[in-house]
């Protein structure tokens, strides 16, 4: 019986080194370097530095914010807060007015992912309270992956989660987790469906 693994997401190691092969040079060096600011002022600083080099390159420069920030509060992930706070068109930015975009943007952030951690919290609830209600075989590592994947599909399901269950009996589990209200159906589409909270 295999063990389900969560695929490896990348670290803010991992993600320094990727940004450091491609884009290399002191403007990234002084943008990376530890800031004893607070973390939003001093990811704003980084992604000033960078951006006063590399003017047309603002999404490296938010990254880096991004960066900044994770590595400030010590999370072992980079999360695209201030992409998400700025919308679809980020503004047209003067090296002056990152500390305010990032500061503005990441208190967007931080509002839409407590709304959003609630959301989850209280799918995850319902999930687990109709765990029991379940008569398949082999559901038990279907609700741990669907609690800890974004989203997950029948056949991911039938060759990697479950192997002993077939593609048919993950729909069908699918299907009646989305009628007892605990997962969605994420795409809309007939055929190749995702599911998650």
């Amino acid at each position: 019986q295999q063990e389900y693994r969560k695929p490896h997401n990348k670290t803010l190691h991992d993600l320094t080194a990727i940004i450091f092969s491609r884009r290399s040079g002191e403007a990234l060096d002084r943008a990376l370097a530890i800031d004893l600011r607070p973390a939003p002022l001093a990811a704003a600083a980084a992604a000033a530095a960078l951006y006063r080099d590399h003017p047309r390159d603002p999404a490296l420069a938010m990254m880096v914010a991004d960066l900044v920030l994770a590595r400030s509060l010590g999370w072992p992930r980079l999360v695209p807060l201030l992409a998400i706070g700025l919308g679809r068109r980020p503004p047209r930015l003067d090296a002056l007015d990152w500390p305010i975009v990032c500061t503005t943007a990441y208190g967007r952030s931080a509002g839409q992912a407590r709304l959003l951690s609630a959301d989850l919290a209280q799918r995850a609830d319902r999930l687990l309270s109709v765990q029991k209600h379940l008569r398949a075989r082999k559901a038990a590592p279907v609700i741990t992956a669907l609690l800890s994947e974004d989203a997950l599909s029948a056949a991911v399901i039938s060759d990697r989660i479950a192997p002993a269950m077939s593609d048919r009996a993950a729909r069908r589990l699918l299907e009646r987790l989305v009628g007892l209200d605990a997962v969605r159906e994420l795409t809309g589409r007939a055929t190749h469906r995702l599911y998650g909270l």
